[in-house]
């Protein structure tokens, strides 16, 4: 009996793992940018370029309404209903052309999906797997993310070189991933005893948030924080959307290199996982200050960038800067939102990533024209660079200032709260004798 069950938890593992291979795939467009702004000359580019954003808005749409959908539907009817836009959206732009806005559309399609492949793994991880064995999965869910992400973007470089439509096909590998997941996930049919207590303790937890103050629910830290990845992680996005621009431009290479420097950044970030933990523990709060010290070196690398060279190394010490704020910001959001409140402010958290990937185009690109810059190639990279410049110098500040004093809140807490449970422990003992 233990080893079927054994056997049945690598098998939903390897399930989990083939969605999330896929999970990342609209990134197959950010090699091809260059390529679609030369196809089609009558858009201006950084319109075009928004073709590695749009999805951003899908995603927010669907991740948001997944709580609603998994009430009604199996993990195994949205994860073909997330298949089958995932398809639509990602394999239309291949048949239509150089119609920017029509693509854009599709790509929100994609979107979509895409938001559901990247909230089903947290799902059926929560379901079936307990402690230090569901942190370890959703460790490998990453690093199959992150491949799945080299692959996509290596492959629709080489393809572009034939036609950057023939690169949307790649998306057909979806239907793939959804046949592995669910030949392997087991068909258990929901427990309504068990969705009823789920229903009753959110009900409870509302409840509790609705008592609540704002600023006790979010205190000013955590409102501090969720501006700062709005502007942090909405700024990664300027590497998906001007790395191949940058390489055409300046004579670098083609959408290979252009594939090669996201991969590269990926990669990175796969390596950056993987050593988060120790670099949190040793590091604390400040993980997110050296975090912003190598996004803005990584930017001033792009946007002064002479050779190739310079482009790798800004895209891989981006590699790094990216899942160590991420990381962090999500563990200190929770950590100092309130209890009841904790939950829904990662969830925050999470529609203001993608929320700020979207808005990217409509703001950034004023802004470099406002400054009499190009609002795409390399001057997009120099002026986000002073944004990381100040977020380096806030994340010194919250740190040296806050950290101790915050850690000494938290504790004092903590101690309240087994004060008082030791005291109904107590008074239960005494009503019992």
């Amino acid at each position: 009996m233990p080893s079927k069950a054994a056997k049945n938890t690598r098998v939903i593992t390897f399930a989990i793992l083939a969605v999330s291979f896929v999970m990342y795939g609209q990134s197959i467009t950010g090699p091809l940018i260059a390529n679609i702004i030369a196809d089609a000359p009558q858009y201006d580019p950084t319109f075009i370029s928004m073709i590695q954003t749009y999805p951003c808005l899908g995603v927010i749409i669907s991740s948001i309404a997944y709580g609603a959908l998994s009430r009604r539907f199996s993990n195994r009817t949205l994860l073909i209903a997330a298949t089958v836009l995932y398809v639509i959206g990602g394999v239309a732009p291949a048949f239509l052309g150089s119609d920017i806005p029509a693509i854009l559309a599709f790509r929100v399609v994609l979107g979509l999906g895409t938001g559901i492949y990247c909230t089903i793994p947290v799902a059926l991880i929560a379901e079936n797997f307990e402690g230090n064995t569901g942190a370890a999965v959703n460790g490998w869910v990453q690093v199959s993310a992150s491949i799945g992400s080299v692959v996509f973007q290596t492959a629709a470089g080489y393809i572009a070189l034939l036609d950057w439509h023939m690169a949307n096909y790649l998306s057909l590998l979806s239907i793939v991933a959804c046949i592995v997941a669910l030949l392997l996930l087991p068909k258990t049919p929901k427990d309504p005893a068990n969705t009823a207590l789920l229903q009753k303790a959110a009900a409870e937890e509302r409840a509790a948030r609705k008592s609540m103050a704002f600023s006790e629910k979010y205190p000013p830290i955590v409102i501090a924080y969720f501006v700062e990845i709005f502007l942090f992680v909405g700024g990664i996005a300027i590497l998906m959307m001007n790395a191949s621009i940058v390489i055409d431009m300046k004579g670098f290479g083609t959408p290979v290199e252009a594939g090669y420097a996201l991969s590269i950044h990926t990669i990175c970030g796969i390596i950056a996982g993987f050593i988060f933990g120790l670099v949190f523990k040793a590091c604390k709060e400040y993980v997110l200050a050296i975090a912003a010290a190598c996004a803005l070196v990584s930017y001033l690398l792009c946007g002064f960038a002479t050779n190739l060279g310079m482009v790798y190394a800004g895209a891989g010490i981006l590699g790094f800067a990216a899942p160590w704020t991420c990381a962090s910001l999500y563990q200190l959001i929770g950590k100092y939102s309130a209890p009841v409140a904790s939950a829904m402010a990662v969830s925050i958290a999470t529609a203001l990533q993608f929320g700020a990937q979207f808005l990217l185009g409509y703001w950034l690109a004023p802004l470099c024209t406002a400054l009499g810059l190009a609002p795409a190639g390399t001057d997009p990279f120099l002026v986000y660079a002073v944004v990381y410049g100040v977020l380096l110098v806030a994340f010194l500040v919250q740190a040296a200032t806050g950290m101790k004093r915050r850690q000494a809140a938290l504790l004092a807490q903590d101690s309240a709260d087994a004060a008082l449970s030791a005291d109904e422990a107590t008074t239960s003992a005494i009503t019992v004798d």
